[in-house]
C-alpha cells in the first residue's frame, strides 16, 4: 500500500506542471514588459567548409517570447527542425498566430533549403482539457481546427500538436483517431508533411503510445517535468536515472513498444529554483504547503543563467539522477537543478544507444549566446558521431604519451575513458589528470570532473600555470591519470 500511494503521489505531481504552459502563461501576463525589438534577424548560412551533416533529427522549439526579444541563437548547420511556438487553439478550433507572425527570417530556412535542409514546424497548442475534448469529440469543432491548421501551414514542413492536460477518457483512442484524421487530411494536400505529437514521459496506463506513434511521423517525448513548482523536495526536472521515474525508464518501459525511429527525446534548457532547508540534494522545500502551487519555487531558470550562477556558487553532482545542482545561502538556502553539457551528453548517449530518431530542445534561446550546447550537438549528432561510425571504446582506461615530447611550451595529452555499461547507461567516472615535478610536487591539475566514456584531449601550457612564483625549468615531469582504483603515470620532458 505504501508503494502504491507513493506511485500515485508521483503520478499526480509529475503531471502537475508543463514548462510549455507555465512559461507561455508567464510571458502572456507580462507581455508589456517584453523588450520587443522586431524579431527578425538577418539570416546567413555558414560556408561550405563549416557545414555539418547531422546523423539524427535535431528539433528545437522557438517560443514567441524569445523570438520577440531577439533572444535566439540559431546555428542552422546544427538543427534541422525549428518548431514555431505557437499557434494557440481556442474552444471552437480557431487559431491565434504567435506575435509578429510571419517570422520571415525563420521561414527563410524553409524556403531556401540549399545548402542546408532546415524544416520549419508549426506548433499548435491547447492546455485546456475541456477544449481538447471538443476537438476530439465534436466533429464541427474538429473539422474547423483541421481546416485552420491547413490554412496556416503555408510553406512550413509540418505540424506538431502540443495538447496537454487531456481528460483521462481522451488519452486513448480519441487522441489517436484525431491525429490520424489530421494526418490524413494534411498529407492529402502535402504527402511529405510531417505530423508529430508532444507526448508525456509517463502514461500511467492511460495513453496508447504505440498506436499514437503509428499515426504520426514521430512523437516528441517531453522527457522532463519530473520535479517542479508543486514538489515537496528539490530535484531534477529530467533525471537520467532514479528510483521511480527517469528518462531511462521512460524509453525502456513507457515507450518500449514504439519503434525508436518514431521517437525524439525532449531535453530541457531550463532549470527549477527553490528556497530550501539545506544544501543537501532532495532537500525539503521551505516552507512546503500541500495546498500551495509554488512552495517557495522561485521560477524557471534558463540554462545560460544557471550555468553563469554555477561559476559563482557551489555546483554539485547528484549521482542518483546524473544531473547537477547549484546551492548557495543568503537568508536561507537556495537550490537550482538543471541540465548542463555533461548531463545532456549522457542523455544524448542514451538517445544514440537506443537509436532514437533524434532529440528535441525546449527551448531555442534559453542557452543565450553560449556555444557549448551547440558544440555538444555537433559532437554527438554530427555525421561522424553516428553510432555506426564510432569505433567501440576499449574496456579499460588508456593514457597516451604526450606529444610533442620533448615540448616547449605546450604539449597535448590524450586519454580514453572505457565504455562500461549498466543497462543502457554508460558509467560516469570521476577523473583527475595532474602534473608533478621530479620531486613529486603537484604542479597543475588539468582535469578534475565526472566524465562519460570517450576519448579526450587536453593541453598543458607551462606559460599558463597560475599561482606559480617561478617559471618551470627544463627537466623531467610526470602526468598522472587517476579514476577510482585506476591510475597511470607517464614521463614528459620540458626542453627550453
Amino acid at each position: 500500500m505504501k508503494n502504491a500511494l507513493l506511485i500515485f503521489f508521483l503520478a499526480v505531481t509529475i503531471s502537475a506542471q508543463s514548462v510549455h504552459q507555465d512559461q507561455n502563461n508567464f510571458y502572456e501576463q507580462n507581455k508589456n514588459e517584453l523588450k520587443i525589438s522586431g524579431g527578425e534577424k538577418n539570416v546567413t548560412y555558414p560556408g561550405k567548409a563549416n557545414e555539418v551533416k547531422l546523423s539524427k533529427i535535431v528539433l528545437g522549439f522557438l517560443p514567441w517570447w524569445n523570438y520577440a526579444e531577439n533572444n535566439y541563437n540559431i546555428k542552422p548547420q546544427l538543427i534541422n527542425r525549428i518548431a514555431v511556438f505557437s499557434f494557440e487553439a481556442d474552444s471552437l478550433g480557431n487559431l491565434t498566430s504567435p506575435p509578429l507572425w510571419p517570422w520571415n527570417d525563420i521561414l527563410y530556412y524553409e524556403i531556401n533549403a540549399s545548402p542546408l535542409d532546415v524544416g520549419v514546424i508549426m506548433t499548435v497548442t491547447s492546455f485546456n482539457g475541456e477544449h481538447i475534448n471538443g476537438y476530439l469529440r465534436n466533429n464541427e469543432i474538429k473539422q474547423n481546427l483541421i481546416k485552420n491548421i491547413k490554412e496556416n501551414l503555408g510553406v512550413m514542413s509540418g505540424v506538431n500538436i502540443d495538447f496537454e492536460y487531456l481528460k483521462d477518457e481522451d488519452k486513448g483512442d480519441a487522441i489517436v483517431n484525431f491525429m490520424k484524421e489530421l494526418s490524413d487530411s494534411v498529407k492529402k494536400d502535402n504527402a511529405s508533411a510531417e505530423i508529430s505529437f508532444s507526448s508525456w514521459a509517463v502514461g500511467y496506463g492511460l495513453w496508447n503510445f504505440k498506436s499514437l506513434a503509428e499515426v504520426c511521423d514521430y512523437l516528441f517525448v517531453m522527457s522532463y517535468n519530473f520535479y517542479g513548482s508543486w514538489s515537496s523536495t528539490t530535484g531534477p526536472s529530467a533525471p537520467l536515472t532514479g528510483n521511480y521515474f527517469s528518462v531511462t525508464k521512460t524509453f525502456n518501459e513507457e515507450y518500449k513498444n514504439v519503434p525508436p525511429e518514431k521517437l525524439l527525446m525532449g531535453v530541457l534548457y531550463d532549470g527549477n529554483h527553490w528556497k530550501t532547508n539545506s544544501s543537501q540534494p532532495y532537500a525539503s522545500v521551505k516552507p512546503y504547503d500541500a495546498n500551495s502551487t509554488d512552495n517557495d519555487w522561485l521560477g524557471f531558470v534558463s540554462y545560460d543563467s544557471a550555468d553563469s550562477l554555477a561559476e559563482k556558487y557551489n555546483k554539485s553532482w547528484d549521482n542518483l539522477s546524473q544531473t547537477p545542482f547549484i546551492t548557495w545561502q543568503d537568508s536561507t538556502w537556495h537550490q537550482i537543478w538543471y541540465d548542463d553539457s555533461l548531463s545532456l551528453a549522457m542523455k544524448y548517449d542514451l538517445a544514440l544507444q537506443k537509436n532514437l530518431k533524434g532529440i528535441g530542445i525546449w527551448a531555442i534561446g534559453d542557452d543565450g549566446s553560449r556555444d557549448e550546447l551547440w558544440n555538444l550537438i555537433e559532437k554527438k549528432f554530427g555525421a561522424v558521431s553516428s553510432v555506426n561510425n564510432i569505433s567501440p571504446l576499449p574496456s579499460d582506461f588508456i593514457l597516451y604519451q604526450n606529444y610533442p615530447n620533448p615540448f616547449n611550451p605546450t604539449t597535448t595529452i590524450e586519454y580514453v575513458i572505457p565504455s562500461v555499461e549498466t543497462g543502457y547507461i554508460p558509467s560516469l567516472h570521476h577523473v583527475t589528470l595532474k602534473i608533478y615535478d621530479i620531486l613529486g610536487r603537484e604542479i597543475a591539475t588539468l582535469v578534475n570532473e565526472h566524465l562519460s566514456p570517450g576519448k579526450y584531449s587536453v593541453q598543458f601550457n607551462v606559460g599558463q600555470i597560475s599561482n606559480m612564483r617561478y617559471s618551470l625549468p627544463s627537466g623531467i615531469y610526470f602526468y598522472k591519470l587517476q579514476s577510482g582504483q585506476y591510475s597511470a603515470v607517464h614521463k614528459m620532458i620540458l626542453l627550453k
